[in-house]
């Protein structure tokens, strides 16, 4: 991963989950925030046919101080779906009974929004900085720059915009 990516990941989503109610509360909110885009590639290495569910428990079993439990199940949520798992995670009853759905929808929302991102700009934060997500209105819109829209805007970002509006339960613009 590039240094600079976590940042600029977390930045670029600022657009999405400013809309989104909080989870542990705002300050929480954005700790979280910063350290699921430093896990951003937590399972790069892996193998691609074991990825999300080694990646999501490395992340919920990880003795990581100054974090509760629910966190920590907030946070393999969301490197869960950064990775393409589906909603039901790899241990939904632990997900469940940690988190609540405001928490679980938060989570899904920032590891699709992630996947978004990294995948769009090749992991990049120079590509990533020629665009800008936002939600506004039940509107999800990605925009980019006249210079990179053809590259950056095919078929597999449309996929990814698609997934993480209809976990918002918003329609989407791409342009």
């Amino acid at each position: 991963m590039s240094p600079g990516l976590p940042g600029a990941l977390e930045g670029w989503l600022t657009g999405v989950m400013a809309a989104l109610p909080t989870a542990f509360g705002e300050e929480r909110d954005g700790v979280l925030t910063a350290a699921a885009c430093r896990l951003a590639d937590v399972g790069a290495r892996l193998h691609p046919d074991h990825r999300v569910e080694l990646a999501f428990d490395q992340v919920l079993r990880a003795p990581a101080p100054g974090q509760t439990h629910a966190e920590r199940a907030f946070l393999a949520s969301t490197i869960n779906a950064r990775y393409g798992g589906s909603a039901e995670t790899p241990a939904p009853r632990v997900v469940e009974r940690l988190l609540n759905d405001d928490q679980r929808l938060r989570a899904r929302a920032l590891g699709l929004a992630m996947r978004l991102g990294s995948d769009m700009s090749v992991r990049s934060p120079q590509i990533l900085a020629s665009t800008v997500v936002s939600l506004k209105g039940g509107v999800l819109r990605l925009k980019a720059t006249a210079d990179h829209a053809d590259a950056l805007l095919g078929e597999q970002t449309r996929r990814r915009v698609k997934a993480l509006a209809e976990t918002l339960g918003a329609t989407f613009e791409i342009g």
